[in-house]
């Protein structure tokens, strides 16, 4: 590997520390920003946000505090296992290195590492906890160990039961553009689950119907479209129709008066929208009472 400098600073290579001692294989060295590269399907967004400006600031004034650790690549330069977020508050900030750990990890042990220092975080999109619990339940397949247990485990590890960790890696399984609408809340993320059974060509005409009425599935109108296409191929016109069927059974049927509720949501909040957030807060009931925690507590 060609050595690389910034500012006059020599940096250590990997083909230096493996001709150094073991040990120093786990040393902080400073690393070139053009020679570090993103983790392969890395899950996390990094977007420059308003939370990336206050980084930037805070490492234009102190530097990069904490360490990201990379690994050597075989096409030459770094992986980042952690730190991407400060990687690219680094370039922000107009430097040309950032502080990392060098360490020698298998690919079980770099996701591990990389899921562990993101799947805790506050705010996390339905998509980001969707792709990376595939990829961690991808690593248990790799080692023969599939099942429920494992998704049991990949849930511990986050702090989800299996069936959510089911449930949202199913989002992975949706159209780009439909999983956009998850992450907005404009479609509840058990709804999500349930379209994600549709084959390509039918979760694209109920794009289109998306875009064309502004109607989105609930849960309820979700389950039909998922029984719906199981049965066999459906044509954009029963989509619709199912889409947009109204309640036309009365018995059975629970209705909620909006002015009873009003009051717990925004005035600008559609009947759309209030429906997202209430099976949302059911969602969580529901899991509260899988996890022994009583179904009393929302």
């Amino acid at each position: 590997m060609k050595k690389t400098s910034a500012d006059k600073v020599e940096l250590s290579s990997f083909d230096n520390l493996f001709g150094q001692e073991q040990s120093m294989i786990d040393d902080i060295v400073e690393i070139s920003l053009t020679e570090i590269h993103s983790f392969k399907g890395h899950p996390f967004r990094v977007e420059e946000d308003e939370e990336m400006t206050k980084l930037v600031d805070s490492i234009k004034e102190e530097g990069v505090i904490s360490p990201g650790i990379v690994r050597i690549r075989s096409l030459g330069g770094y992986e980042m296992v952690s730190g991407h977020r400060r990687c690219l508050a680094s370039r922000l900030a107009g430097l040309s290195t950032m502080p990392c750990r060098c360490k020698m990890l298998t690919d079980e042990e770099a996701v591990r590492i990389m899921l562990d220092s993101n799947i805790q975080r506050e705010n996390l999109l339905p998509s980001e906890k969707a792709f990376a619990y595939r990829m961690r339940l991808e690593i248990f397949k790799h080692q023969g160990k599939e099942g429920i247990k494992s998704a049991k485990k990949v849930g511990e590890e986050a702090g989800d039961n299996e069936r959510k960790v089911y449930r949202l890696i199913r989002l992975t399984y949706l159209q780009t553009e439909l999983l956009e609408f998850v992450d907005r809340k404009k479609i509840p993320v058990i709804a999500g689950a349930e379209i994600s059974y549709l084959s390509v060509k039918e979760q694209r005409f109920l794009l289109e119907i998306i875009n064309e009425t502004k109607s989105f599935p609930n849960t309820k109108t979700s389950k039909l479209l998922k029984e719906a296409s199981l049965r066999g191929k459906v044509t954009k016109e029963r989509i619709q129709e199912i889409l947009l069927e109204k309640e036309k059974r009365v018995s059975g049927n629970i209705t909620i008066d909006r002015k009873h509720i009003q009051r717990f949501f925004p005035s600008t909040y559609s009947n759309d929208e209030m429906e997202i957030v209430i099976y949302s807060l059911l969602e969580k009931w529901q899991e509260g009472g899988e996890k022994g925690e009583g179904k009393n507590q929302v």
